[in-house]
């Protein structure tokens, strides 16, 4: 995959332009530009972007790098965001493996790993299910418990479990 690069700025007005960041990734670009535009204020009251966003000579541009004619050109920020919606926030990890409970009391989950990548995560967890098979031939459990694999999805801060077919 290609490497992107976007610039976030207020195009000069007075004494240069307002740099708010450099962003090779659209998430990161996304949240900056929310905070801009949202303005909070600090512990004395003080709104960083007040002169800009409340000035009709300044817009918060977004440009990306166009790496044939190598120079910036300017984006729509709807456009980025509907192909940022569009990319799959699934399948990227973390992975946990664990062993679990069906019962909603997960006190006793065994926790075997993290993993990053989903080859690694698909190779632990095709171990981990071999393993439980014969553990549970000399162990006796109160619950039924089987061989989970869940990914962390940030955008939500919660956890989802993973099918083993979406890890080939």
């Amino acid at each position: 995959m290609e490497n992107r690069l976007f610039l976030l700025y207020f195009p000069g007005y007075y004494d240069g332009d307002e740099i708010i960041g450099i962003y090779d990734d659209i998430s990161k670009l996304k949240a900056s530009y929310e905070r801009v535009i949202s303005n909070p204020a600090d512990e004395y009251g003080f709104q960083q972007y007040d002169f800009y966003l409340n000035n009709p000579c300044t817009k918060l541009t977004i440009e990306e790098f166009n790496q044939d004619n190598e120079i910036f050109v300017e984006v729509e920020p709807e456009l980025l965001w509907a192909e940022f919606d569009k990319e799959s926030v699934y399948g990227k990890g973390p992975f946990f493996l664990l062993v679990t409970a069906d019962e909603w009391n997960h006190d006793a989950d065994e926790w075997l790993g993290i993993y990053v990548s989903k080859k690694t995560a698909r190779e632990a967890y095709d171990r981990a299910v071999a393993w439980w098979n014969e553990e549970q031939k000399r162990v006796s459990v109160s619950t039924s418990q089987r061989v989970a694999i869940f990914e962390y999805i940030a955008m939500d801060d919660r956890f989802r479990e993973v099918e083993r077919k979406e890890l080939d």
